[in-house]
């Protein structure tokens, strides 16, 4: 029996971010088995489209060359983006004929800010069940002036938590992409025994992200002028993804390995800081900012680099880390949020070897033990093949078909009991 489900969201294409892919990966597999999906999200500029790569005459819905219905809804730009892309969605109702032509069975949000009330108003005004998926811890991003008030970002923080708690109170069932998510949400005034809850991955897309590459690392290295010593993260430039930490730690082990260099792709509001602590380190000439990468050069970019590395303070999984995983990169993470419960250590609480292991995890912003195990893991390529391996093993489980088969059973569970 096929459903028809209705995915709100104020993260959405165009706006380039880990949220707008798994929703749109996820969505395809569930379109795929012959579910009808709509998506309500807001309208953006046609900056954004062209950040995403497309020209200005494309169709706005055209995502990966499938046409997708998408009610967008009137929005304002977000100043305090992490993105440089967000927008502020009015929930004025105006997505409500449509939903209710649609006739949906569910009712799925991924965000509980202007797009997500829209679905709260809406699935009590139909009836419809609302699910709700928490993406994102909500204290770690706060708007960035707010940090030279402690006081001030302390209590923003706290409010806004509750808020989340709030919110995610009134669905009928609620995911996050890790347990450590729903636990902070618990201590905030989410009702976590009272409602269906459970951490669920989002999705990588292996086939279309593994599929058609066939040149050697040599050659990739040479066409993107990479070092034999690269170091990769990619994802938003942010204060709290802690590139900053990974740009220190190059400098540190450069005395060790001299031709390491660090490559960050992607954009952001902490981009120009990123860029001058490079220069007051001296080491310019030792970090490349990529910028936006075409979706057909992404996975080059990974297959062309060594190690992958993310010290972010405010990740409940990392889509980036799970591709590095897939291509066969050792990676190293901050022990912080989801990231524990997706990096399986190499060391284990005792200091005992973990041979299934393939990474590491160090505290926030320490950069001489980043420094240290680049290092240690740079000098010793037959360790690195080993964590590759198992990484490569480790990310079959994230496949939308993984994924689809969990929701698609939530979803036909709750219909059966209404």
């Amino acid at each position: 029996m096929s459903m028809n489900i209705a995915i709100f969201s104020d993260n959405f294409y165009p706006e380039i971010s880990g949220i707008s892919d798994s929703i749109i990966l996820t969505s395809s597999e569930l379109t795929r088995r012959g579910h009808n999906v709509i998506f309500i999200a807001p309208r953006y500029s046609k900056k954004d489209y062209i950040l995403a790569g497309e020209k200005a005459d494309d169709h706005p819905d055209m995502i990966a060359g499938i046409h997708r219905k998408i009610i967008r809804l009137p929005s304002i730009y977000y100043p305090a983006s992490p993105t440089g892309q967000s927008r502020i969605a009015f929930p004025i109702l105006t997505s409500l004929s449509a939903i209710k032509k649609f006739r949906p069975d569910i009712i799925h949000s991924q965000s509980p800010f202007g797009v997500g009330l829209e679905a709260l108003f809406i699935s009590r005004i139909l009836g419809v069940p609302l699910f709700g998926t928490n993406h994102t811890p909500a204290a770690e991003f706060m708007p960035p002036i707010l940090r030279h008030w402690k006081w001030i970002h302390s209590w923003s923080a706290k409010m806004t938590s509750r808020y989340y708690s709030w919110y995610y109170n009134r669905c009928v069932f609620v995911s996050a992409p890790c347990t450590a998510l729903l636990e902070d949400m618990a201590r905030h005034g989410f009702h976590r025994k009272n409602i269906s809850n459970k951490a669920i991955s989002n999705p990588i897309d292996l086939t279309t992200f593994l599929s058609g590459h066939d040149q050697s690392k040599d050659s990739l290295k040479k066409r993107f002028d990479f070092s034999p010593h690269t170091v990769l993260y990619t994802g938003r430039l942010a204060p709290e993804k802690g590139v900053d930490t990974v740009i220190r730690a190059i400098a540190l082990a450069r005395h060790d390995i001299p031709d390491i260099i660090f490559v960050a792709t992607g954009h952001g509001n902490a981009l120009n800081d990123l860029r001058l602590l490079s220069v007051k380190l001296g080491i310019t000439d030792k970090v490349k900012f990529l910028g936006f990468v075409p979706t057909d050069t992404y996975p080059l970019v990974y297959q062309a680099s060594d190690i992958f590395t993310i010290m972010s303070t405010a990740e409940t999984q990392s889509l980036s880390l799970m591709y590095a995983m897939a291509v066969g990169m050792p990676v190293i993470g901050a022990r912080a949020w989801g990231l524990p419960e997706y990096i399986d250590e190499v060391r284990d609480s005792h200091g005992s070897y973990n041979k299934t292991g393939d990474g590491f995890l160090l505290e926030p912003g320490d950069a001489e033990g980043l420094a240290k195990i680049l290092v240690e893991l740079f000098k010793n390529p037959s360790r690195m093949a080993e964590l590759g391996r198992n990484g490569t093993i480790a990310a079959q489980r994230f496949s939308p078909a993984a994924v689809a088969d969990i929701w698609e059973a939530i979803f036909r569970k709750t219909i059966e009991k209404k």
